[in-house]
């Protein structure tokens, strides 16, 4: 966690020790038992006092905060239940006395005074450790030391809009459950994620002079609808229990009324979701709705889902720049799993892209910022998600905060719309199979002629209700099975959209995994375009059908030539003569054999690292369809047919089992030998025999007086075999 600014922690300090102030004040009341709306009142001021510690939590100090936390829980959570009662004795004994005496009913009321009672006890012991024990002396401490730091309006508004993003984002995490009335569950849990927002709306208030009040009266409404719906459930299911004519006519009371709060509940969440959400994320943002950008209606490159994944999106830009893109759209989700979050975010932008925010852009902001306490994610991700937030510093954070939710572009007087998700929904994804009345629904409520979005990380391109759905799938992180990079030009003048896949050197993104220690593990989402998360799939090779993938990948690149295909034999008879002496089985003798084929098609790139990038186009290559754990040793022994060979620095070896790292080495180690063998292109050295002799390798030529330089080449890159072996290699 970054260190509290000390520009909100006296904003903290007086937010906290007002409430704590006005705690006291009600508990004092509420031991009394004299008037329940202290009770009432007492459980508000308690739920504002823990919203406001989980809210300045990175504020509080680290050997403390537990503590604090705990202890206005316990609180809480004794009122809780005295309130609860309160309400329904009230309502119980009006119910009685309006509409139905009763026997089963009076036996109920009985009960819950009994209960309430009982409660009492628990308000008293929370009462007592709070104000005569002082469990929260060294708190008030802490505000006090605190008030002498000086106030920034800006720090303070800043940290309202990360609360106020990550408050929405939990709200709409039940936007799914609306249209379902039996969701009972989600319906109460929705209730509590409204009041959250609402107090951290509340929170900060003051600093917008006003300007959140109609947002939080409006989530006060939501958030009443849904308690009364609370209410009616608790009756039902407490009824349920219970024989008598008077309580069966209740239930069928709470039931019919729970039917009527859940068709206001609807009606009033679709006006919150489309009216009073973007309202107030504009109010946050001190004043901003986002204006109509406008844009030349020439190439446009539109990009999503870069999750960080900077040599992707360098591959892509440079694929667009060359196809004549004049403009940047991105949809969303910068940043992500992929170690180069920093270089992305400062590529976007100097390139002046036109960006949204995304739902991983957001739930990582709130990591960084503030109210990480409460995110509670399975340990397989907590790892990931702390690597990640390390690497937004203040101008990652920045740049995130300052990204719209939506954006509205003029493009040749077209009017586009930029989301993440979809135009209603923050986690609903835009894909090939959703249908068209809802594509018509979205399009209605998109008023655009053009909608881009993202988040599927599936391409689409589909005309519906006289609006364009654009989604360019994913630049960073694949989901079908195709590793290169996903994204789309689009030709506003000509109305073409052009689908586009773009390899990428994988080498550079498997080796920072490495550089910077995290999980190797995470590499082989991107290594297999998706298809494999944290396991390494093992399989049979069909040799036929390898070898034809092999060579049609290197016609593909201009590179199954007279020097590649006798460098495959000379590979083949090393390995025929020394597969014993290296322990290698039959089958890998066709990985070389693909390998040696392959090895020099990284030439379309350019010469210089050539090795490299072929390695980087094995792995990008979806027509060459091997297992991945053979893919990789292929694509590693193309990686190492030159140069110093492995380093501690290369990733991909990560990506292997100890057994397979070895057959790498052993295999890549005969190539460069071959290869140096043919190292000017001419064919002329032909191998007689291969033996072992008195601790050597003795490779015989039929004529080396022919291949002068090829020998002297050949010796250069037998380094790797020499290593491996401890025995010189002789050529001649």
């Amino acid at each position: 966690m970054v260190m509290p600014e000390s520009g909100y922690l006296r904003f903290a300090a007086l937010t906290i020790q007002r409430q704590m102030d006005d705690l006291e004040r009600e508990l004092r009341g509420a031991s009394k038992d004299a008037d329940i709306e202290f009770v009432h009142r007492s459980r508000v001021a308690s739920r504002r006092l823990r919203a406001s510690l989980g809210t300045f939590y990175d504020c509080l100090p680290k050997d403390k905060r537990k503590v604090w936390m705990r202890t206005v829980k316990g609180v809480t959570r004794s009122l809780g239940e005295a309130r609860d009662l309160d309400v329904q004795i009230e309502f119980l004994m009006s119910y009685i006395s309006k509409k139905e005496d009763d026997a089963s009913l009076h036996r109920l009321l009985a009960s819950l005074c009994k209960k309430r009672n009982l409660a009492q006890a628990s308000v008293d012991r929370s009462v007592k450790e709070l104000i005569e024990e002082g469990a929260l002396r060294s708190l008030k401490d802490w505000c006090d030391d605190s008030l002498s730091y000086v106030d920034d309006l800006r720090a303070i508004k800043r940290k309202a809009l990360i609360g106020a993003m990550a408050g929405i984002d939990d709200l709409f995490e039940f936007d799914r459950y609306v249209q379902d009335p039996s969701a009972v569950i989600e319906h109460h849990e929705m209730r509590i994620a409204t009041k959250k927002l609402r107090y951290t709306l509340e929170i900060f208030s003051g600093v917008f002079e006003g300007g959140l009040r109609p947002y939080i009266k409006k989530l006060k409404e939501l958030q009443d609808v849904l308690g009364e719906m609370h209410d009616c459930d608790v009756w039902t299911s407490m009824l349920a229990r219970i024989k008598g004519g008077g309580a069966a006519s209740l239930k069928a009371d709470r039931e019919a009324r729970r039917s009527e709060l859940y068709d206001d509940f609807t009606k009033m969440w679709a006006e919150i979701k489309e009216g009073t959400i973007p309202r107030l994320e504009a109010a946050v943002r001190d004043g901003g709705s986002v204006a109509k950008v406008p844009m030349s209606d020439g190439p446009v490159a539109i990009i999503s889902d870069i999750h960080g994944n900077l040599p992707a999106l360098l591959a892509v830009l440079k694929d667009a720049d060359e196809a004549g893109a004049v403009a940047v759209i991105n949809a969303g989700d910068s940043v992500g799993p992929a170690p180069f979050n920093p270089e992305v975010i400062a590529e976007l932008t100097g390139r002046g892209a036109i960006s949204v925010i995304g739902n991983f852009d957001r739930e990582m902001l709130a990591f960084k910022e503030g109210g990480s306490e409460s995110k509670k994610v399975p340990r397989s991700k907590e790892v990931i998600i702390k690597k990640i937030v390390r690497q937004l510093g203040r101008a990652e954070c920045d740049w995130l905060l300052s990204l719209p939710e939506r954006v509205l572009i003029d493009v040749g007087g077209k009017n586009v719309l930029v989301v993440h998700a979809s135009p209603t929904s923050r986690e609903e994804k835009v894909m090939p199979s959703t249908s068209k009345d809802r594509l018509k629904e979205l399009a209605v409520a998109a008023k655009a002629d053009v909608i881009i979005t993202g988040h599927s990380h599936i391409p689409l391109d589909v005309e519906e209700a006289e609006a364009r759905f654009i989604n360019p799938g994913s630049v960073g992180r694949q989901v079908d099975g195709d590793p290169r990079a996903s994204y789309t030009i689009w030709y506003p003048k000509e109305g073409v959209v052009k689908m586009r896949r773009t390899a990428y050197p994988l080498h550079e993104l498997i080796d920072r995994f490495k550089e910077l220690r995290w999980s190797s593990k995470e590499c082989l989402a991107y290594a297999s375009g998706g298809r494999e998360k944290g396991t390494r799939a093992k399989g049979d090779v069909d040799p036929v059908r390898a070898l034809s993938a092999a060579e049609s990948l290197a016609m593909e690149h201009g590179h199954l030539d007279a020097h590649t295909l006798h460098v495959r034999d000379l590979s083949l008879k090393l390995f025929d003569a020394l597969s014993r002496d290296l322990d290698l089985a039959p089958s890998d003798r066709v990985l070389l054999e693909c390998a040696a084929i392959v090895h020099d098609i990284g030439w379309a790139w350019g010469g210089k690292g050539h090795n490299r990038s072929s390695f980087d186009l094995v792995m990008m290559s979806s027509a060459f369809d091997l297992p991945l754990v053979q893919k990789i040793i292929v694509a590693s022994i193309c990686r190492y047919h030159r140069g110093k060979g492995p380093k501690r620095s290369h990733g991909n070896l990560d990506l292997l089992d100890r057994e397979d790292r070895a057959k790498v080495v052993r295999l890549a180690s005969l190539l460069r030998i071959a290869d140096g063998l043919d190292h000017d292109h001419g064919k002329k050295a032909e191998i007689s025999s291969v033996k072992i002799v008195k601790g050597e390798l003795a490779i015989e030529l039929v004529d080396p007086s022919v291949c002068e330089e090829n020998i002297k080449a050949a010796l250069g890159k037998s380094n790797l075999f020499s290593e491996l072996t401890g025995m010189k290699v002789r050529i001649g």
